[in-house]
């Protein structure tokens, strides 16, 4: 899952570096799914950009007993529009990322042979639990504006398009 750094090394280091929120297993969805929306609008000020993945990325997430009976789709498009509207609110700009690990659609069977083993120093990969594991293969920029088609074609320009350049404005080139 990457590397992880604690918030207050971050904060100490914090000046020129650019705070996302991060992926579907970050604290912003979950927030949002199961928590007040005082709790959500407390985390999303701590970041710079807000990230929201195409609502198949978020499916493990509700694999749980407490869900088993509500519409998946529903559910999930919801709570990326609650994010969005949360951070528009905050004045926070929200981009649409594919939490992209492999290139090739086909190429998912290599992650859940990675995902369903055990993981170097022991334990088990967070998607280990998940009976369908997540979709994250490359998306062009049109498959993610039909990913993100129920926000509307307005919208989805945005955050797929119009956002991400703007984040990649903000990045000096090395």
């Amino acid at each position: 899952n990457g590397s992880r750094c604690l918030k207050s090394v971050l904060d100490s280091l914090r000046e020129g570096i650019l705070v996302g929120s991060g992926c579907a297993n970050g604290e912003v969805f979950e927030l949002a799914l199961n928590k007040s929306e005082e709790e959500l609008k407390e985390a999303i000020k701590y970041y710079d950009y807000i990230e929201v993945q195409p609502p198949k990325i978020y499916i493990c997430s509700l694999e749980r007993d407490e869900y088993k009976d509500i519409d998946y789709e529903y559910m999930v498009c919801d709570t990326i529009k609650k994010i969005i509207r949360v951070s528009k609110e905050l004045g926070k700009m929200v981009v649409a990322t594919s939490d992209c690990h492999y290139l090739h659609p086909n190429q998912k069977e290599y992650r859940d042979i990675y995902i369903s083993c055990p993981q170097l120093g022991g334990g088990i990969h967070p998607l280990a639990r998940c009976v369908n594991t997540p979709p994250q293969h490359f998306r062009s920029t049109d498959e993610m504006l039909v990913d993100f088609g129920f926000l509307g074609p307005d919208l989805a320009h945005e955050i797929v398009v119009t956002n991400p350049n703007l984040i990649a404005d903000m990045v000096e080139e090395i």
